[in-house]
């Protein structure tokens, strides 16, 4: 009988230490994923100008209050928590490096997060592998380095994800109460935040307990209250866009614009058909096998990740037949919908034969390389449709400005073709030549979507007050004006259209001075007979 008792106390000690080396192991594994995104994300993150998006954010806070911010937002189609929090960081505004470190920040958080969601769903290795994928994603990694509300908005989503399965499977009041209050932030970082509380009501209904009716249906109660500011204007919004061409330039969502994004999710915008193809080969079967393993495992779990999936798609594709004119299929638009899809990818490498996952995270570990090269070096494999609709390559819109503030003189215009190079240089003068410019000009000023996206009777009050530089001018009404034009000569493949057209007037009825080229612009500086 001493021999058994010893026996088992040996027995329950050796599984102790086991269970202990596993835990460090594990520890130590999430800590060098955590490392390994970090540097990945850090690495060249000053060294690209801001775009436009970027730009005009910052250019607004600067000029005005954050109330007028918020309102500028209602034509911007933004909700205002990025907004709020770079108010609330007024350290960070010193350059690119530091105020990205604020994207980097919330995509590190993610990471970290994907671990809790998968080790929660499903076991902690799958929380690893899943943590692996979005550590070294490029599409993560691109959304990382831009001043922009991506990053946050995937944090925030698996927060209210990890929260929404502790409050079911828990049942405390302190769940409850974080999943209230991180999803209705959420919601206020991305209007398609909206798909996954969809989801997340759909999932409770379908395994809906009776013991937890009244905290859900509190919960959701609190959720509506809090957001319901917003959601008046998103209504606004989208009637207004049904009436305008504003997002003209946004993709239809088919079937092909579906399988596509699975391949952003895989290896993000610079990769070419052949690493887009060995990536499909490797991952599709895979997630196909993690759906299966999940539903086989854990029923619930695997509904609630295809579901995240699932909604948006399903939603746009009906939006799209009612408002005919909105085309609002964004491949960054969902990115929060990729950790559910890491996460059953995860789950099918470890469901597949022995050590299959250290060959196919190897493969994966290649294939993120080489994608990553090309963005690190702004190399762009693939044309702008239907591949990257919105993504575009950087401009040296920080050289350009600067070289032009430092030869600028008194009764000189500096002239846009378009915004793409309007906002930026707006951020780097910070308002020191604001008096002296008045915005984009062109040939054919009745081509402005945004006038046709707020209509003519907003149209004078808000040039004179948020977005004044936003609105084109006819060139030919201003040059007399002006002693010497700087036409700053870029854009986005989407208004090139006009930039030949005002030059070729310019080199018509002004003197060509002098002609320096950037990355991307090209700086003509003209004398008139102003």
């Amino acid at each position: 009988m001493k021999n058994m008792n010893e026996l088992t106390r040996g027995q329950s000690l050796q599984k102790k230490i086991i269970l202990n080396i596993t835990k460090k192991r594990n520890f130590y594994l999430l800590l060098l994923i955590l490392l390994l995104s970090v540097s990945l994300r850090i690495y060249h993150l000053g060294k690209n100008s801001f775009w436009y998006d970027e730009a005009i954010s910052l250019a607004e806070q600067e000029r005005y209050s954050f109330i007028k911010a918020i309102q500028y937002g209602q034509y911007n189609t933004d909700p205002p928590l990025f907004t709020f929090i770079l108010y609330l960081c007024p350290f960070l505004k010193q350059s690119e490096f530091t105020l990205r470190l604020l994207p980097l920040f919330f995509s590190v958080l993610g990471v970290l997060l994907i671990y809790a969601v998968g080790k929660t769903l499903f076991n902690k290795n799958t929380g690893l592998v899943g943590a692996f994928i979005l550590a070294i994603c490029p599409f993560h990694i691109y959304y990382a380095q831009e001043l922009r509300q991506y990053s946050l908005f995937t944090f925030l989503a698996l927060a209210s994800i990890y929260y929404y399965v502790k409050a079911n499977n828990e049942n405390n009041r302190a769940s409850w109460i974080n999943f209230t209050l991180w999803t209705s932030i959420l919601l206020y970082s991305h209007n398609y935040a909206l798909f996954l509380l969809i989801a997340e009501n759909i999932h409770f209904f379908i395994f809906q307990r009776r013991e937890i009716i009244k905290k859900w249906l509190t919960s959701q109660v609190c959720i509506t209250l809090l957001y319901l500011p917003w959601l008046v204007n998103i209504i606004w919004q989208l009637l207004r866009m049904n009436k305008s061409d504003i997002l003209f330039w946004v993709a239809k969502f088919n079937l092909c614009t579906f399988l596509h994004t699975l391949n952003i999710f895989n290896l993000g915008y610079n990769a070419n058909r052949l690493l887009y193809l060995s990536a499909a080969i490797i991952f599709f079967p895979l997630f196909i096998n993690g759906i299966f393993a999940a539903f086989k495992d854990n029923r619930k779990a695997a509904s609630l990740l295809l579901l995240t999936i699932a909604t948006p798609f399903l939603l746009i594709g009906a939006a799209s037949i009612f408002f005919t004119k909105i085309s609002t299929f964004l491949y960054r638009a969902i990115i929060y919908v990729s950790p559910a899809y890491y996460i059953l990818v995860s789950h099918g490498i470890l469901n597949a034969k022995k050590y299959i996952y250290l060959f196919v995270l190897g493969c994966y570990a290649l294939l993120s390389f080489f994608s990553l090269q090309n963005y690190y070096q702004d190399k762009f494999p693939l044309p702008v449709y239907p591949y990257r609709p919105g993504i575009f390559e950087k401009k040296d819109t920080r050289s350009a400005a600067q070289y032009v503030f430092s030869n600028f003189q008194d009764r000189d215009l500096i002239a846009h073709t378009s915004r793409a190079t309007l906002a930026p240089f707006l951020y780097y003068h910070n308002e020191q030549l604001d008096e002296k410019w008045v915005g984009i000009f062109q040939l054919n000023t009745d081509s402005l979507h945004w006038r046709n996206f707020i209509g003519e009777s907003n149209s004078q009050t808000l040039a004179q007050t948020y977005i004044k530089y936003f609105f084109t001018v006819d060139i030919r009404q201003v040059t007399k004006n002006y002693a010497r034009i700087w036409l700053v000569l870029s854009g986005w493949e989407l208004d090139v259209v006009e930039e030949p057209q005002v030059k070729e007037w310019l080199d018509n009825n002004a003197n060509l001075i002098s002609t320096r080229e950037f990355k991307g612009i090209k700086v003509y500086l003209y004398k008139t007979g102003g």
